[in-house]
């Protein structure tokens, strides 16, 4: 790693990091708790442990239509709602697998620090 790159990991501040990635894990969880069988999502996390510092807000579809939706409302949006992992063909495939079963419901809608979570709230309310 290059000098200025080690310098510039030396001087984030990673708990201001993490709060501001908890608060953005927030707006999206309330979000989707809110409004009931309409969005039909379920957080993969009931709560964040102390210190967490998320990526993204996971969340369960009832059925893979229903994910389909979530990743076209994203799309519209042109909000990054994406799927995770990105499974070897053989698995995804098979239409049976219990790994292409559950890949098939999750959801995942994103996080990054610099997100403001009161204008995020405005976009998705």
């Amino acid at each position: 790693m290059d000098a200025n790159s080690v310098e510039q990991l030396n001087s984030v501040d990673w708990v201001e990091v993490g709060q501001s990635r908890r608060k953005i894990y927030d707006v999206w969880q309330r979000w989707a708790t809110s409004g009931g069988r309409e969005k039909s999502l379920t957080p993969v996390f009931s709560s964040l442990p102390e210190g967490a510092s998320p990526m993204v807000f996971a969340a369960w579809a009832k059925v893979e239509e229903t994910r389909n939706k979530w990743l076209d409302w994203g799309f519209d949006r042109r909000i990054d709602v994406h799927t995770w992992p990105s499974l070897p063909a053989e698995i995804l495939e098979d239409r049976k697998s219990k790994a292409r079963m559950q890949w098939g419901k999750l959801v995942c809608f994103p996080i990054h620090q610099e997100m403001d979570p009161v204008a995020l709230e405005a976009v998705i309310s």
